[in-house]
């Protein structure tokens, strides 16, 4: 007599519990960064995540498959070959650019085969890992802030320069005058 044994691939309780908190990033993150960490060292993985906490981001290691279902479940939709590999997640809670610089020089500085940005999400967009690296070259967005009300203010002061010019040269004539009388 001969035995059929069908495996159905049920979830364990550990891994429903890994796609809930995956859920739970990822609703609060405001952007993520999908990456390859192939040959990185537990010691550089522990720098990178105290180095990426400073900026409002977490770092996460997860099988592929439970980071799809987690994206599934937020309607988000990568390329299915950024879901391949050794991944790490990198989940940015604060400034969109600050912690994506961070990852970014992180990753120059310790070799760029061994963490390498696949995609990205940032405002609603996947972006690729050149549209990624681009993005973590501008400046933070206080800076553009910053620089903009420069920029805004700096006719105004102008005028008001050319303003008072009038008067100091009205004051120095008047001064000519009387000094001649």
């Amino acid at each position: 007599m001969a035995r059929f044994f069908i495996f159905i691939n049920m979830p364990t309780a550990k891994k429903v519990e890994i796609v809930k908190g995956l859920n739970q990033n990822l609703k609060e993150a405001k952007s993520f960064v999908i990456s390859a960490y192939q040959g990185l060292k537990t010691s550089q993985v522990e720098t990178l995540k105290k180095e990426i906490e400073k900026d409002k981001a977490k770092l996460l290691v997860a099988k592929n498959t439970l980071i799809n279902i987690a994206l599934k479940e937020h309607k988000i939709e990568v390329p299915q070959e950024a879901l391949s590999g050794p991944t790490a997640l990198l989940l940015n809670f604060g400034d969109g650019v600050k912690a994506l610089k961070s990852f970014v020089d992180f990753a120059k500085k310790i070799g760029p085969e061994t963490l390498k940005i696949k995609v990205s999400y940032f405002e609603g967009k996947i972006l690729d890992a050149a549209q990624t690296v681009a993005l973590s070259a501008l400046p933070a967005r206080e800076v553009l802030a910053a620089k903009i009300l420069g920029l805004m203010n700096s006719p105004i002061a102008n005028f008001v320069t050319v303003l008072k010019a009038d008067q100091r040269k009205l004051v120095t004539v008047l001064s000519e005058i009387a000094k001649k009388k």
